[in-house]
């Protein structure tokens, strides 16, 4: 995947140490707290960053900052222009990147994200670039007991009316993105569960939901083969993984 470029606020100056004329430099990025209703936001943007970083999804770099004492997730500014970003228009996307698109759909079904829609995946229809972003609602939706959700959805898919998984066809990459999501190092998923108990992550869910994550990215082909109406337009029979 092509390399992704963030926005740069300004040039600073320079660092006056060692031998690569390295220079200080400020880029932006977008910030997002929790709020009374959704409580989980920071926890849910920092985990699902990781994870799909580790999988090798194209997501920008997300960090933690503090404001006034209140946790905050920073994700790096991609859109350069500074216009608002338009919605995808998901057949093009499909068209154009289908094996990406199987890797995005199994993607969100791993981590529980029914909020997958066309204005939060970025499609530079010129570059074919492709940005995934937003995964506030995955996991730990809402005001909810933390479990809770996780608990309801073990056996389904999860992911609501996904802009992609509804129009998808192919599923031959399917294989390929589970043993992606297969070889994420377990210590990487608890990492980033140990470091989410810092910022609102319950520390009693932690081993939670490492064994849920490790469990269900087992199960993914059986979840998606026994669950056809979330994949209309899929057809499951072919499906190289399905047990």
């Amino acid at each position: 995947m092509a390399a992704t470029h963030y926005k740069i606020a300004n040039w600073g100056d320079p660092v006056g140490e060692g031998v690569s004329d390295s220079q200080y430099i400020n880029v932006t990025g977008i910030a997002k707290t929790n709020s009374p209703a959704e409580p989980n936001i920071v926890a849910n943007e920092y985990i699902c960053a990781r994870l799909a970083a580790a999988v090798g999804l194209p997501v920008p770099p997300g960090f933690l900052v503090k404001k006034d004492d209140e946790p905050w997730f920073v994700s790096m500014d991609f859109n350069l222009a500074g216009d608002v970003l338009p919605p995808i228009i998901p057949q093009i996307l499909l068209a154009r990147k289908p094996e990406l698109c199987a890797g995005i759909v199994l993607f969100d079904a791993w981590i529980l994200n029914p909020d997958r829609h066309a204005r939060n995946l970025a499609h530079d229809t010129t570059t074919d670039a492709v940005i995934i972003f937003d995964h506030s609602r995955a996991l730990m939706p809402t005001d909810l007991p933390q479990r809770q959700y996780a608990e309801a959805m073990v056996d389904k898919p999860a992911i609501g009316a996904h802009c992609l998984g509804t129009i998808l066809k192919d599923a031959s990459t399917f294989k390929y993105w589970h043993q992606r999501i297969l070889a994420v190092a377990e210590h990487q998923i608890t990492d980033a569960l140990n470091d989410a108990a810092e910022v609102g992550l319950e520390p009693g869910n932690v081993h939670f939901f490492r064994q849920y994550l490790l469990d269900r990215r087992q199960r993914l082909p059986k979840i998606v083969a026994n669950n056809p109406g979330a994949f209309p337009s899929l057809t499951l029979g072919t499906l190289p993984w399905t047990p």
